[in-house]
């Protein structure tokens, strides 16, 4: 008979051995999880060991079971070496970035930081606990004394995959919730570190909006005084990861990936350029592992393209909870990368020498021999965010061609020069002397009326002309439609076409049929009853909008390339350029509108359905830097574009980075900018810089949105109405701040021009 104590040691035995048995098949199935369904043989046979050691479990006696554990053990630990000593593939790499048992925010906070405190994102009822923040004290020592520094700490958490926080994909209260504790911390005057790692953000429109909070958070980080550093320790997908992803100093975990597009997402979309039949699953998993390799993903393609700073190595399997050298050597390198920003805002000499004394972790051991106080002058601070914008503007260097004749470049440096000495005079001898002539009216008018008018007896009355003038707009614009008129010989090829057009709306509105040569011609477009628009060519808007003759193109020799050496996109751009007559998918020109003079850009939907490559970013940011010199308002139009091109991956993302940084800081200084949206305008650009200006407005009948109704699906489950990205939904969120027809955008704009809130423009 067993006694009590025997069958307690035998449960407790038994409990042990299984626990072991568990432990190493949860080491087993993280093996096969990097592999994904094509296992090697090592791990087919060791497959088969663990089958039958469970099938046999309760036919073996304890020793017998523990010989055949131990013997288990040694054959896991020997397939973790053998793939420890394999290199990773790009897949590979992603599949580990997506592990359930890869680190967390909460792991980084507990090992990486002295004490923390989170503020923002631990409930999992926050409106989006995926985004995690944190007030953190690190602690370093300076002789004998042990010195704290504070610093907020934001990031993607997913918790080891809590449902609850959708693997770190931030829905748009968590993109605003970035925002928000950027700017306070800039209050504080406390660092941030930026721990980003997400497959992309929830493509919901409801308010505040994805494309919206995304926008205001890159137009945030981009300005916002204080160091910056960003670590990217695993997912980073699309847009959804540029909220977090701009810092002063970027590095990344070496088991990290960052792109445009996840390599699934490329693969569908590659898989459209094939035969229906073709469109199997194998061919389809093949795809994926192909774009995952022609994406250029990891860290060092990263590092190599310029895009990051620096790598944080990782164990060789992927960094896990229970790497405790890992969280030292991040540790080591964030704190590091906050000390260089400060030193390099104080000294580049100061800078040198501190490198000089502080190596790297091997060299080094994680110690610091340099105390580093983290405090800036407000002078100091400013130089942050010059570096800051510095180092964005310089991301596209190297990944265009600069084919600009020098006639072109001549052609601007005069018109330039000439604008600039233009503005001089304005401002040094007209606008003084036209306030001294207007203060002397001011001054006669209010004798006048004191004189006339008992009621006015008591006091001065002035009022500034130019009130007066814009009173009478409406008249004005009509004097200046006579004197400025638009280029009528223009003809759309659309009203050269002898047929009968039908409206979409026509069923529901009882729209007649138009004749085409009316439509496009007479009625700009326009359903003459339910006011539907029909689309247009790019050259009917530059016609029709702007003074006839005024519209001169520049900078149309940056060449778009392909930056990533990605199969079949030399192909696709060199059909791009005869389909379009274009360079690139960007069209930056000079023009006028009556008296004003403007810098626009504008994407055309006829160069790849208008995808902006970090070429088209590189025309853009000369143009806002052109508008910026010459004191104009600058103009974005979009005729259709469809994102962000997908196959410069990582690189491509940059656009929505430079152009934001550059526009912020044209804002900054006074300029104008305004976005008009003539057709589909859906995700990065959407998502940054065309949300950014304050005057956003479009064209009906047209869809704009982060992502389209599949992509939202995807990534929600969310069947979406087929009106949820139209252009009249998006206004009544407040994404938009009017509808303008499209014959009527001439004298609209013009209203926002003469109106608008710059205060650093050549006409005010």
């Amino acid at each position: 008979m067993i006694t009590l104590k025997a069958a307690f040691l035998i449960y407790g035995n038994f409990k042990m051995r299984a626990e072991k048995f568990d432990e190493l098949r949860r080491r087993f199935n993280y093996l096969c999880d990097i592999k994904g369904d094509d296992l090697p043989a090592y791990l087919e046979n060791l497959k088969g060991a663990f089958f039958s050691l469970e099938s046999g479990w309760e036919s073996l006696r304890g020793a017998d079971l523990d010989s055949q554990l131990g013997n288990l053990e040694s054959k896991v630990s020997e397939a973790e070496k053998i793939m420890s000593e394999e290199p990773r593939t790009p897949m590979e790499i992603v599949r580990i970035s997506r592990h359930p048992d890869r680190i967390s925010l909460h792991d980084i906070l507990t090992f990486c930081y002295d004490s923390f405190e989170v503020i923002s994102g631990e409930d999992l009822k926050d409106p989006d606990p995926a985004v995690v923040v944190a007030r953190a004290i690190i602690q370093r020592r300076k002789g004998r004394s042990l010195l704290g520094d504070r610093v907020m700490v934001i990031g993607h958490e997913s918790g080891h995959g809590q449902d609850e926080r959708s693997g770190g994909a931030a829905n748009q209260f968590g993109n605003q919730k970035i925002a928000h504790f950027i700017r306070r911390a800039e209050r504080e005057q406390t660092p941030v570190h930026l721990w980003a790692s997400t497959p992309g953000t929830k493509a919901l429109e409801e308010y505040p909006g994805a494309a919206q909070s995304i926008s205001r958070a890159i137009r945030v980080a981009t300005s916002a005084r204080i160091p910056i550093v960003v670590v990217n320790y695993g997912q980073g997908g699309s847009g959804g990861f540029e909220a977090a992803g701009v810092g002063n100093i970027r590095l990344m975990t070496s088991h990290a990936w960052y792109s445009a597009i996840s390599p699934e997402g490329a693969a569908a979309i590659e898989a459209l350029q094939l035969p229906p039949e073709e469109r199997t699953d194998d061919k389809i998993k093949e795809l994926i592992e192909q774009c995952a390799a022609n994406l250029r993903i990891t860290a060092r393609d990263c590092l190599r393209f310029g895009i990051i700073d620096g790598i944080i190595e990782e164990p060789p399997l992927g960094a896990r909870s229970g790497d405790i050298e890992f969280f030292r050597r991040a540790r080591y390198d964030v704190i590091k990368a906050t000390d260089e920003i400060v030193l390099r805002a104080r000294s580049e000499r100061k800078l040198r020498n501190y490198l000089r004394k502080q190596g790297s972790f091997e060299e080094t051991d994680g110690k610091f021999y340099v105390y580093v106080p983290w405090e800036l002058s407000r002078k100091e601070l400013e130089k942050v965010v010059r570096d800051r914008r510095d180092k964005e503007r310089r991301l596209s260097k190297g990944f265009y061609l600069d084919r600009r004749s020098e006639s072109d470049l001549t052609r601007q440096r005069r018109t330039d020069r000439i604008m600039r000495l233009k503005n001089a005079v304005r401002k040094g001898v007209f606008k003084p002397t036209r306030r001294i002539i207007i203060a002397a009216g001011d001054i006669g008018d209010a004798i006048s009326a004191r004189a006339g008018d008992p009621y006015l007896s008591s006091t001065i009355i002035s009022v500034p002309r130019r009130f007066g003038m814009r009173e009478d707009i409406r008249s004005s614009i009509q004097k200046l439609e006579e004197k400025y008129p638009v280029d009528e010989s223009y003809v759309s090829p659309l009203a050269k076409i002898d047929k009968s057009v039908k409206c979409p709306k026509r069923e529901e509105k009882g729209c007649l049929d138009v004749w085409a040569p009316d439509l496009y011609n007479e009625f700009a477009g326009i359903c003459p009853n339910c006011g539907y628009h029909f689309e247009m060519e790019w050259q009917y808007l530059l016609a029709k909008w702007f003074n006839k003759g005024s519209v001169h193109e520049f900078n149309d020799g940056i060449i778009e390339t392909n930056v990533v050496g990605f199969p079949g996109v030399n192909e696709r751009l060199e059909r791009a350029r005869r389909k379009s007559g274009k360079n690139s998918s960007v069209l930056t020109f000079e023009a006028k509108l009556y008296g004003i003079k403007l810098i626009g850009a504008m994407l055309i939907g006829d160069f790849w359905g208008g995808s902006v490559g970090i070429g088209g970013s590189e025309k853009i940011c000369l143009a806002i830097e052109r508008a910026m010199k010459n004191k104009m308002p600058f103009l974005f139009i979009s005729h259709k574009t469809v994102g962000i091109r997908t196959q410069e991956s990582a690189v491509g993302l940059q656009a929505m980075e430079q152009v934001s940084s550059v526009l912020e800081e044209y804002m900054e200084k006074g300029g104008l900018p305004v976005s008009i949206f003539a057709g589909t305008t859906y995700a990065g650009p959407y998502a940054s810089f065309l949300s950014m200006p304050n005057n956003i407005y479009a064209l009906p009948s047209i869809k704009v949105g982060f992502a389209g109704p599949d992509v939202i699906y995807r990534t929600t489950r969310i069947r979406v109405s087929p009106n949820y990205h139209d252009v009249e939904e998006a206004k009544q969120r407040g994404h938009i701040t009017g509808l303008w027809r499209r014959d009527m955008v001439r004298p609209n704009l013009y209203r926002i021009l003469v109106f608008g809130e710059g205060k650093n423009l050549y006409y005010m």
